[in-house]
């Protein structure tokens, strides 16, 4: 098994059929802190990603949700694909000091596809 600090599936959920697919994948991450007031944007290996998928939203599992952060005064901004096997995510730090999102969470991302699902 993958170590899942490095990418490796937690889950990963999908609607089968034809046409474009939905699919959540859920994925442990550790990400960075930041400098007080500072907008950073981390890359993360997701297996599953394709170059032309669209992260509809990126979620912790636990911690602030409802507001978008991950811990107080982080905010996550709107999460990309930026290569195959790559989530570019934007974590917006708004405290006056250093603060960071909380380590070895489980992120869920929801992904678009174009491609088909058996």
């Amino acid at each position: 098994m993958p170590d899942r600090e490095l990418g490796g599936y937690v889950t990963s959920v999908a609607m089968g059929g034809g046409g474009p697919s939905i699919r959540e994948i859920a994925i442990i991450l550790s990400p960075a802190a930041g400098t007080a007031e500072q907008n950073i944007e981390q890359t993360f290996t997701v297996p599953g990603l394709l170059a032309n998928d669209r992260i509809a939203y990126c979620q912790p599992t636990t911690g602030a949700v409802s507001a978008g952060g991950t811990s107080a005064g982080i905010t996550i901004g709107v999460a990309r694909v930026s290569a195959i096997s790559v989530a570019a995510i934007p974590f917006i730090n708004t405290c006056t000091s250093a603060a960071g999102p909380t380590g070895s969470m489980t992120y869920v991302f929801g992904v678009a596809s174009a491609r088909v699902i058996p």
